[in-house]
């Protein structure tokens, strides 16, 4: 993953994903600590739900960090965003689409 204004991913097999929607805000000092440990809790998630933890996992916590940037109130402050992220896992987790397994 390379963090930045337009946050990119790529996995072994040649998949890639590029975030174009995101915010300046979402790219400041402090920012990629949050995102590196939300997606180190994603990963352990995937795996103790037996599933991969593959390059489409890393996007979607680039692209949840992204939109909680987007959604927070105080966009520039870490815990706000982490706030917003906590909020947004939890309304994906009570959907139960998080790591839905389709063959």
């Amino acid at each position: 993953m390379l963090k930045g204004a337009h946050s990119w991913v790529a996995d072994g097999l040649g998949e890639s994903w590029q975030n174009a929607a995101s915010v300046p805000w979402a790219a400041r000092c402090g920012l990629g600590d949050l995102l590196s440990g939300y997606i180190a809790g994603l990963g352990a998630m995937g795996i103790s739900a037996s599933h991969n933890c593959d390059g489409e996992l890393l996007a979607l916590g680039m692209f949840l960090h992204s939109e909680a940037a987007c959604r927070s109130m105080m966009a520039s402050s870490a815990s706000s965003i982490g706030k917003t992220l906590e909020k947004m896992t939890l309304s994906v987790q009570a959907s139960k689409c998080c790591f839905a397994h389709t063959e």
